[in-house]
């Protein structure tokens, strides 16, 4: 082989090397990052909640906006509910509650305490809407609202 040969051959590698790390680093940058528990809380193992399988909710859907509340009911007043959305980019948007539980306290009275929730966000009306309790899904039901019921309830 000639020297021009090898030349372009290492060009090439270093070339797709390259191409593979940009790659590899702009795939970590869309991905969501684990969020960390502070340092005094524990999170709870899926088994405590197979009893939830689903959830009871309002929906208002106003301009693009999505409102949704409800409540919970977990096994102690120690637990603390957590909640994101993933909106996935299509029509109709695949939207994602994700639900997960943060027990505050190692020793605490196992008392049901019914946690609400209200989530917020922008898709179109005709969303799918779906949900997940600490990695499972759940069945979601949903009520539909009208703006003037929610000022009812409120006042």
């Amino acid at each position: 082989m000639s020297k021009t040969t090898i030349a372009l051959l290492v060009g090439l590698y270093g070339c797709f090397i390259i191409a593979m790390m940009i790659y590899n680093n702009s795939n970590h940058a869309t991905r969501e990052l684990p969020k960390e528990l502070p340092a005094n809380k524990v999170a709870l193992p899926v088994s405590a909640y197979q009893s939830i399988t689903t959830i009871n909710a309002q929906h208002l859907y106003e301009e693009g906006l999505h409102a949704i509340s409800g409540e919970v009911v977990l096994p102690t007043p120690c637990d603390s509910l957590l909640h994101d959305v993933v909106v996935a980019e299509s029509f109709p948007e695949q939207v994602t509650i994700n639900f997960s539980v943060l027990k505050n306290e190692e020793n605490c009275t196992r008392v049901e305490k019914s946690v609400p929730f209200e989530v917020e966000f922008m898709a179109s009306d005709q969303a799918i809407i779906k949900a997940r309790f600490m990695g499972r899904m759940v069945e979601l039901n949903l009520a539909e609202i009208s703006n003037e019921k929610r000022l009812e309830e409120e006042s």
